[in-house]
């Protein structure tokens, strides 16, 4: 097979061959952002309309989770977080990750047109602006919420933490004879 003399450059240079395509991108922005749109445009409508798609992408979605693995996520998790101010809730103070979530200040996150993995990635890389975001755990952005829809009710909820219960004592209890 006779490979064409710019694919043969491009496979011979892989860094000047980058470098050129940086260049051109920053030269371009606008041509840029048109390819992107399209292409984009493109993939939301196959989402839309082709069900078979759709389900192997979630299927191929929830096996890289799997060969990700949970400390995978928690790490990038940690990073979007500390670029908004910290791994911690800014009502209460909770610092566990698994209940920590990045919060639209005022609502509006169901109007952003991507989804939770998508925004977490833009704030990682600094796509995404964190104007207008900060850090809640799930009960306080469930108050949050609350007191947006019912503005009555706002300051009358609050999120407390109970220390930690001590540790119960437990001990093997004898079988009964004659059971197994």
């Amino acid at each position: 097979m006779d490979v064409p003399k710019s694919t043969a450059w491009y496979r011979a240079n892989p860094e000047r061959a980058k470098a050129n395509c940086d260049m051109w991108r920053q030269h371009n922005p606008q041509k840029v952002r048109v390819f992107m749109d399209r292409s984009n445009a493109r993939r939301r409508q196959k989402w839309r309309t082709d069900a078979a798609w759709r389900e192997s992408r979630l299927v191929s979605s929830k096996k890289l989770n799997k060969l990700r693995g949970p400390v995978w996520w928690a790490s990038k998790k940690r990073k979007v977080l500390e670029r908004l101010g910290g791994a911690h809730c800014v009502r209460c103070g909770a610092t566990d990750l698994r209940i920590l979530e990045v919060n639209h200040i005022g609502g509006g996150g169901r109007l952003e047109p991507r989804s939770g993995l998508e925004l977490y990635a833009e704030i990682r890389r600094g796509v995404r602006s964190s104007q207008g975001l900060n850090v809640l755990c799930r009960p306080c952005n469930s108050i949050d919420y609350i007191e947006r829809r019912f503005p009555d009710l706002a300051g009358r909820i609050q999120v407390v933490w109970c220390p930690a219960l001590p540790a119960v004592e437990t001990r093997a209890v004898p079988a009964l004879p004659g059971k197994k």
